[in-house]
């Protein structure tokens, strides 16, 4: 069993400010096996979790892949020790909502707030047109 770093155990409280509930796998096989019986309202997910031989990120191909209808449902955040958090040309290049550096990690909580409201703001009424259409 992986142990778990100080900064994974203050995230974690974080998060449950904010009223999620947290799941954590321990490899991108079972992280991708829960995304497919359920869709999350949240993904986080360090740029180096459980990176295969040819430095790929499971969890974040498999982000890239989804249908826009699905993906759309979904506010992934990605926690990068190479790129600037909110650096917003990336998070279109990583197929994530939000980059949030190691560096200021500290800042989770409020980042991530503030992030997802504007997110719900940019999207609403693309998610209100999915859901008259019946497609969400």
């Amino acid at each position: 069993m992986r142990k778990r770093s100080g900064y994974q155990t203050k995230n974690k409280g974080k998060l449950k400010t904010l009223n999620f509930n947290i799941i954590e796998p321990t490899t991108s096989k079972e992280a991708l096996k829960y995304t497919t019986f359920q869709t999350f309202n949240v993904i986080v997910v360090n740029e180096n979790f459980d990176v295969g031989k040819d430095g790929t990120n499971k969890v974040l191909k498999y982000l890239e892949g989804l249908t826009m209808s699905i993906r759309r449902q979904i506010f992934a955040v990605l926690i990068s020790s190479t790129f600037a958090t909110m650096d917003y040309m990336n998070t279109l290049n990583k197929s994530v909502n939000l980059i949030i550096n190691k560096d200021e990690i500290s800042e989770l909580g409020l980042i991530l707030k503030k992030e997802m409201e504007e997110n719900e703001y940019f999207y609403h009424v693309f998610k209100d047109f999915q859901r008259k259409l019946g497609k969400v």
